[in-house]
């Protein structure tokens, strides 16, 4: 477990016991986010994060729950959806009509939760009015560079403003701020280490996936 996935584990404890014993202390921000889509159209998507208390330490509030929903750029459609718990999204867009999301673990209890997918990613698909989980080889190879914010954080959010909309110039000059690390917001189809992101053997044995232990640890 490297140190920032340590420290979200410790945080989403010290979040849980808050919650408990201090009082919720959180809010709910309504929020809006211009989406750029593969083919170059803009979509307005709807957002609803509801947060933790704040944390001093590490200075950020963390995703209890998402909410999203946007009017689907061929038909008009509109989509809601409730993001599953413990995911955050990365990326939304269209492929022959069909939407798709693709997210990732929040924490590395989350990660473990979500059986430790490897790739690192979970992908999602609207078909017949529902969202439904898919695999990563049927996500569309175009598909593959970040275009969300994956919660609600930074100096707007923290005004506290009700009319927040995040444009697509700000979204990609806020990524190319927070991922110093070079491809950070590129969506990968390569198999990673799972033990290296927190993964608990106890899950890739109880999957059958054993050969995914590194043992060179």
């Amino acid at each position: 477990m490297n140190f920032t996935s340590a420290l979200k584990h410790r945080l989403v404890v010290f979040v849980a016991i808050c919650i408990t014993a201090c009082g919720y202390g959180g809010r709910t921000i309504n929020w809006k986010q211009e989406v750029k889509l593969g083919d170059g159209r803009v979509i307005l998507l709807e957002r609803e994060s509801k947060q933790g208390p704040h944390d001093p330490l590490l200075n950020i509030r963390m995703e209890l729950s998402q909410r999203v929903a946007f009017a689907h750029p061929d038909s008009g459609e509109r989509i809601q959806w409730e993001i599953p718990n413990g995911l955050l999204p990365i990326m939304l867009d269209v492929e022959a009509g069909v939407p798709y999301f693709v997210l990732r673990a929040y924490t590395v209890t989350d990660y473990n939760t979500w059986d430790c997918p490897n790739p690192p990613w979970l992908v999602y698909r609207y078909e017949q009015k529902d969202w439904s989980r898919t695999s990563m080889e049927q996500l569309p190879a175009r598909i593959n560079e970040q275009n969300l914010l994956s919660s609600a954080e930074g100096k707007k959010f923290d005004k506290g403003a009700t009319d927040i909309v995040v444009s697509v110039r700000e979204v990609a000059q806020y990524l190319k701020e927070r991922n110093v690390v070079p491809n950070a917001t590129r969506i990968g189809r390569e198999k990673v280490n799972p033990i290296g992101h927190g993964c608990h053997e106890s899950v890739l044995i109880r999957l059958g996936r054993q050969s995914e232990i590194d043992t060179r640890r």
